[in-house]
């Protein structure tokens, strides 16, 4: 079920008439971020073999070996600088509906030639939300997360809870 159908179902279930608008996120990188030449987040199915992985992704796609899963293709995580739209964003937020953007990071995007132009990566979605949050002055940023509790240093060997 798509986040903005959740919400919107549980605001019926409490009683609340408020408008919820979603924003398909186009996050604006710098095409010479670091992270286009050294790929790191791994995106998409796992393969049992590399020939497996070289035959279903991209020519040149960077495929890496996950220890006990397999092989998988490994994409740029560059670092957002501004979001396209948040001129919508912050009418949407001032006219207090709830606003839902940047899922995912939202879609990478850089200006070529003075033209957008989507490329492959992953942004960091913690950090996005909270440049989106900072631009619009939001009194209240909610993260959502299937883990029981934040952690620092996740999924790594040295992870730790935090307890309020």
């Amino acid at each position: 079920m798509l986040p903005i159908t959740i919400v919107r179902n549980e605001l019926i279930k409490q009683g609340i008439k408020k408008d919820v608008i979603y924003f398909l996120t186009q996050t604006i990188v710098d095409s010479s971020d670091p992270a286009f030449k050294n790929p790191t987040k791994p995106v998409g199915a796992f393969y049992k073999t590399m020939e497996e992985a070289v035959e279903h992704n991209s020519k040149g796609s960077v495929i890496i070996e996950v220890p006990n899963k397999g092989f998988r293709r490994v994409v740029p995580s560059p670092k957002p600088i501004t979001f396209m739209g948040m001129e919508n964003v912050k009418t949407a937020v001032n006219d207090h509906k709830l606003v839902i953007c940047g899922g995912g990071g939202g879609i990478p995007t850089i200006i070529e030639n003075g033209f957008y132009k989507g490329v492959d990566g992953v942004i960091d979605k913690d950090y996005g939300a909270a440049m989106i949050a900072k631009q619009v002055n939001a009194d209240m940023l909610i993260i959502l997360t299937n883990v029981s509790c934040a952690c620092i240093n996740y999924g790594k060997p040295d992870e730790q809870t935090i307890h309020q």
